[in-house]
């Protein structure tokens, strides 16, 4: 009778953290960093703030789909000793991420998840010495790696650590474009959110 309350225990604890097909899911991540590089000529300092709000529907226990919204600014300041001069500019950025999540349980309460995605976002940069804003919007390829894990039977604790993506920005009133490709691992300051399920 022990053994079969006990294995009765161990199957609702296994259901009980199991994503369904048909739960939706609200959550995001926001993460901070803060960058200094210096060397004999020039130094530079760089603030960067980031909220991703998502909203997702399981289509089954291992694949969600969903969309998300992206909000960064970056402040940044630029001296340079050898020649004499100073910048201070700031980046804001708003985007639209739609995106497909896969799950591998590696636990009962601990996954992995895979999640490739597109996204576009328009962009600003304000220069403090400047009334002439840069305006540029943007789309691209992106694609993440990180952990889940089950705090209760309805929400998780999500840490990003590796993403890999594609842009493409193009300067909304002037002829500036650039393409580019990144590898970014975020082990020692990963964007960290919570996702609820419902």
């Amino acid at each position: 009778m022990k053994k079969i309350l006990l294995v009765l225990a161990i199957c609702c604890t296994t259901l009980s953290y199991a994503q369904e097909k048909g739960q939706w899911i609200i959550g995001g991540n926001a993460g901070y960093n803060s960058d200094k590089n210096e060397n004999e000529n020039e130094s530079s300092t760089t603030k960067t703030f980031t909220l991703s709000p998502s909203i997702g529907y399981m289509l089954n226990s291992k694949i969600a789909i969903g969309l998300g919204f992206n909000y960064s600014t970056a402040d940044e300041e630029l001296e340079n000793i050898y020649y004499g001069y100073s910048m201070n500019y700031k980046t804001t950025s708003f985007g639209i991420n739609p995106y497909v999540r896969i799950h591998k349980n590696i636990t009962e309460r601990f996954l992995l998840f895979v999640q490739p995605g597109i996204f576009y976002s328009t962009n600003k940069i304000e220069y403090d010495d400047s009334e002439d804003d840069v305006k540029l919007k943007g789309f691209g390829l992106d694609c993440s790696l990180g952990f889940l894990y089950f705090i209760s039977d309805k929400l998780s604790l999500e840490l990003n650590v590796l993403s890999v993506d594609y842009s493409s920005l193009e300067e909304t009133d002037g002829e500036y474009k650039n393409e580019s490709f990144g590898i970014n691992y975020n082990l020692t300051s990963p964007n960290m959110g919570l996702r609820y399920y419902f």
